[in-house]
């Protein structure tokens, strides 16, 4: 098992992305994709427990909510 962590950093801004929504989702094995896990980046950029009991071998996507950020 394995965790999946995030770091998101505003290049435009000069600093981490505070407050940016993100949502895991893994590939079934019919090919679409479940959601797991979503939530919010903290101060630092960072979602440390998006998955805390951590996830098998899959594939998996990560979708960064960036129209809502730079709204």
């Amino acid at each position: 098992m394995s965790t999946i962590t995030t770091h998101v950093l505003d290049t435009a801004r000069g600093r981490p992305a505070e407050g940016l929504r993100i949502t895991l989702s893994r590939r079934t094995d019919g090919g679409a994709f479940e959601e797991l896990a979503s939530g919010t980046t903290n101060d630092d950029g960072r979602i440390r427990d998006l998955v805390p009991d951590g996830v098998p071998r899959g594939v998996y996507q990560m979708l960064f909510d960036t129209g809502g950020y730079f709204e």
